[in-house]
């Protein structure tokens, strides 16, 4: 069983879990690193554990409009 905020990757995409639910066959929420999507309930089956030392894939830069870190 994964832990949350563990690394993995899905589908060749770097990604963070950020939830869980316990079944017979655990399923988890992902956070892709690079465009910062949500996927849910991804089977355990598909993802492949990286270590802590891998490093994520850098995220893209924000689109004109939606860069909410911009202050007045």
């Amino acid at each position: 069983m994964l832990s949350l905020v563990s690394r993995v990757r899905y589908r060749g995409n770097d990604c963070i879990i950020v939830g869980r639910t316990r079944e017979a066959h655990s399923r988890y929420d992902l956070l892709f690193s690079a465009s910062g999507r949500i996927e849910q309930n991804v089977p355990e089956k598909d993802l492949e554990p990286c270590s802590s030392d891998h490093p994520l894939q850098p995220a893209s830069e924000p689109k004109s409009g939606n860069d909410f870190t911009r202050r007045a």
